[in-house]
């Protein structure tokens, strides 16, 4: 595979991956919304329904990080030479997987407190 197939290819993974960590989380939380909605509902004990939580507001904020972080490796992969592109690369998916873990946690533990 010559260099300027590699870096295709690691930006394409890369756009891949944001493309992924979008619409996984926006379906998650339309299924959450949409729990929260019909528990409100089926419940006469709650008299309101939670709309905006900590997935929609810091949620959103952590993943628009992970997405900045993903569009300038990608930027950076384009200005750099072929070892230094691939090390970008490999660790921008560490960082990736790195936040999107953290991000997992957060979520978890903000959902027993809000309970």
């Amino acid at each position: 595979m010559s260099i300027p197939n590699n870096r295709q290819a690691w930006k394409d993974s890369l756009t891949a991956m944001r493309e992924s960590l979008v619409s996984t989380y926006e379906l998650g939380t339309a299924v959450l919304e949409q729990e929260q909605f019909m528990s409100a509902w089926n419940t006469e004990l709650e008299d309101y329904v939670v709309f905006s939580d900590y997935r929609r507001n810091e949620g959103r904020r952590r993943l628009q990080d992970i997405m900045e972080l993903i569009d300038h490796a990608m930027k950076k992969i384009d200005k750099s030479d072929p070892v230094t592109a691939s090390a970008i690369y490999v660790e921008t998916l560490r960082e990736v997987a790195f936040l999107t873990k953290w991000a997992k946690v957060l979520e978890s533990s903000a959902g027993r407190f809000s309970s």
